[in-house]
């Protein structure tokens, strides 16, 4: 009975020192792409991020798993309205408003479930609904698949205390010539964000979706046809303000390239690109 009364008080005590540790425990970050250029088609940025739009980004394709296309459709929002400094392509929930507001969602659902088996859509549909958005280019984003695990790292009195956890996420983005259904550009990677906290709270999909999204698009803008990331974000402590951006900052980095670009912290574009 003793012991039992001491373990009930000592507990807080353990559990306080454990997650004042884990508070500050960064998310690591690993992320891998590759891209193919089949047709050139002049500026990229121009094509991403003209006035008036030239390209329309569509619903998410999520296959087995309808719901993370949500996800899916802000973060690629959200990625494309930084890298274009606030012009950006018309975004996926836009588009399907549109597509909607003109009595196109069947051609819409057309199109999305036209990609299997071969991954190539409907070139009949892909001019109809570029017509309709009055875009020639249309950029489709992929979720091929995701996986969530976590892990017990620590455990006092046989209470789990905290976890690790790591979500992975495997992308695509395509981006097509809507008159021609031609095939411009493609690129797929594999996002994981790895991260220790309390028991509970894995690693959000959102901000592993986001950092997979951020160097595909940059490959698409620099023209690189293989990317590395390797970095960590950093948790505020519980005394900042939280910043709305999934309650990640970011910390120092080693981002490079396969091909020998030099990344920035931010994933910024490099100087020089390489095919």
């Amino acid at each position: 009975m003793t012991t039992a009364i001491f373990r009930m008080h000592l507990l807080p005590f353990v559990a306080a020192a454990v997650l004042a540790g884990c508070a500050s425990a960064p998310i690591e970050v690993s992320v891998q792409t590759r891209a193919e250029t089949y047709r050139q088609i002049g500026d990229p940025h121009a094509v991403l991020f003209s006035e008036p739009p030239q390209c329309a980004a569509l619903p998410a394709i999520a296959g087995d798993v309808p719901g993370f296309g949500i996800f899916m459709n802000t973060a690629l929002e959200r990625v494309a309205a930084d890298a274009g400094a606030g012009h950006s392509m018309i975004g996926p929930s836009e588009a399907g408003n549109l597509l909607s507001e003109k009595g196109l969602r069947t051609e819409l659902d057309t199109l999305m479930n036209s990609w299997r088996p071969t991954s190539i859509l409907a070139p009949k549909s892909l001019a109809r609904i570029g017509e309709a958005l009055d875009v020639p280019y249309l950029l489709v984003p992929y979720l091929v698949s995701y996986d969530i695990e976590k892990d017990s790292r620590f455990v006092a009195f046989g209470l789990t205390v905290f976890r690790s956890g790591w979500t992975t996420m495997q992308l695509a983005l395509q981006l097509w010539h809507a008159p021609t259904g031609t095939l411009v550009w493609q690129g797929h990677g594999i996002s994981t964000l790895a991260g220790e906290g309390v028991i509970g709270a894995p690693v959000a999909v959102a901000p592993t979706l986001e950092q997979g999204l951020r160097p595909m698009l940059n490959d698409f803008l620099t023209g690189r046809s293989e990317t590395i990331v390797q970095k960590s974000l950093r948790r505020p402590e519980p005394s900042e303000p939280q910043t709305g951006d999934d309650s990640l900052e970011g910390d120092s980095s080693e981002n490079g390239s396969l091909a020998g670009d030099s990344l920035t912290d931010d994933e910024s574009p490099p100087s020089d690109s390489s095919g």
